[in-house]
């Protein structure tokens, strides 16, 4: 082997891990909030979710229902919860296996 053959294939062996480390350290931290219904929402963060409502509390008397979408998966985590006008309380929803990617949030 030549010293510039033995340089291209030290070359590339380094790219080639380089480009792993790459993929396998990508974003290991996400979250966000998802949409807001009379001052409920729904919040995610790496697998876990949960429904959540402002420090005011839910603005109506129902059932919000939120949806976390969950990446790689066949299944979609769900939760309904009662609530009166003013319930500030946090419901978490099952943690998703991969990754969590949103939560939608309606009401009944």
């Amino acid at each position: 082997m030549t010293a510039k053959t033995r340089f291209i294939a030290k070359s590339a062996v380094v790219l080639f891990l380089g480009a792993g480390v790459l993929i396998a350290s990508g974003p290991a931290y996400g979250g966000g909030t998802g949409n807001v219904v009379h001052n409920c929402y729904g919040q995610w963060w790496n697998t876990a979710s949960a429904q959540k409502c402002s420090v005011a509390g839910a603005s109506r008397r129902g059932q919000y229902y939120s949806r976390t979408t969950c990446s790689a998966e066949p299944a979609d985590r769900e939760i309904w919860v009662g609530r009166d006008v003013g319930d500030s309380r946090t419901e978490p929803l099952s943690d998703c296996l991969f990754s969590a990617t949103y939560v939608h949030t309606s009401f009944s």
